[in-house]
């Protein structure tokens, strides 16, 4: 049988803010359901749900927000769910995977499972709540990976820890700044 490590210690919990408003995500390490180490981080963005969705699922612009994406392939896709290729960089190599995220509570929750790839298992979500206030939404995004070889714990987490806290702003650039055709904001 071939040993694997996992990329994450368990339960440790990192606060980057006081206040999820802040411009830093709070950060979780932690298993999941099915025991794989991963993260959560957990933000308020000040949009709409229909506004939020449109952005993770627009696999054309994906890499706007989520900078290590270097190529992006709908394979399939319907109503409830998608089949995407991803081709990510990472500080040793690209991984190149197949996940099917599926929409299984439009505007609300999107989760993911791999396919095919690289990577030894990826699941992960996206979750979003209302927020503290009107016009506020509480987000949860998670992404659980277990690469099926040694990497230093340490050196994965600080990697995590900086692609998320660039995708929180990033989301918060694209969705937050005013429209030049919305004049009421």
């Amino acid at each position: 049988m071939r040993a694997t490590s996992k990329a994450f210690l368990p339960a440790t919990l990192i606060c980057f803010s006081a206040v999820c408003f802040a411009d830093e995500a709070n950060i979780e390490w932690r298993k999941n359901a099915n025991d794989i180490e991963g993260v959560r981080a957990s933000f308020i963005l000040r949009t709409t749900r229909q506004a939020l969705w449109a952005v993770l699922v627009d696999y054309r612009k994906f890499s706007e927000v989520f900078r290590n994406v270097r190529e992006v392939r709908v394979i399939r896709e319907a109503s409830d769910r998608a089949e995407v290729e991803f081709v990510v960089g990472a500080v040793v190599r690209d991984f190149r995977y197949v996940l099917e995220r599926r929409y299984v509570e439009l505007d609300r929750s999107i989760t993911w499972t791999k396919i095919s790839g690289d990577l030894e298992r990826i699941e992960g979500a996206w979750t979003i709540a209302d927020g503290p206030q009107p016009g506020l939404l509480a987000v949860t995004y998670e992404s659980y990976v277990e690469f099926g070889w040694y990497v230093p714990h340490f050196a994965a987490r600080a990697g995590i820890a900086r692609e998320i806290q660039a995708m929180v702003r990033a989301l918060r650039e694209r969705l937050e700044r005013p429209s030049p055709n919305d004049v009421n904001r």
